[in-house]
């Protein structure tokens, strides 16, 4: 392995053990039972810095990670999978517009709009995958008189939006006041 690939999976790996950590954080969200998701924000950075295929791999190991520690709770395999692996390694899309991202730095702009739209499509497929499987697995604790469809959209919606009014707001604040965190470091 070369020494860049050797920076790479040593930055991948803190990434990792930074998020884990705060996956043990609760914080409740605006109203009272969601959850708020601060382990996103390290995955986005490193999706932005190295692109797609590492925020995917990165997001699978603190799926498992999470589960290992007891912070993940599965009904079965199927839902399991689908809420974790699944839904964690989707965050791939972290890193979508990273190389435009580079570039637009390295010409002096600071891209708003393209680091918006790759958070917003990660927690989007993140909160279908959630979505999904509030369906066919939550369904049943859905108040009496929704149909565990509404129930899994209101859930998830709500967290979903949460989490991305969150993440866009604290990645915005911590690129602008900290923009060496967009580019990958090369030399150390």
């Amino acid at each position: 392995m070369n020494n860049q690939k050797n920076k790479v999976a040593l930055e991948c790996a803190i990434t990792v053990a930074i998020a884990s950590v705060l996956n043990f954080i609760p914080i409740k969200g605006a109203n009272g039972f969601l959850s708020l998701e601060i382990w996103l924000i390290p995955i986005a950075i490193l999706g932005i810095r190295r692109g797609m295929k590492v925020a995917g791999i990165a997001g699978f190991l603190v799926s498992i990670i999470s589960f290992l520690t007891g912070q993940a709770y599965a009904l079965n395999p199927i839902q399991f999978i689908l809420e974790y692996p699944i839904a964690c390694s989707v965050l791939f899309s972290f890193g979508w517009f990273s190389k435009e991202i580079h570039r637009k730095v390295r010409m002096g702009e600071f891209p708003y709009w393209l680091i918006l739209y790759s958070l917003s499509i990660g927690v989007l497929l993140k909160y279908a995958c959630h979505f999904i499987a509030g369906i066919f697995f939550w369904g049943s604790y859905a108040p009496p008189g929704w149909s565990p469809v509404w129930y899994s959209l209101v859930i998830n919606g709500l967290t979903g939006v949460e989490n991305l009014m969150l993440l866009n707001i604290l990645m915005l604040f911590l690129l602008k006041k900290g923009k060496f965190l967009l580019n990958p470091i090369t030399e150390w």
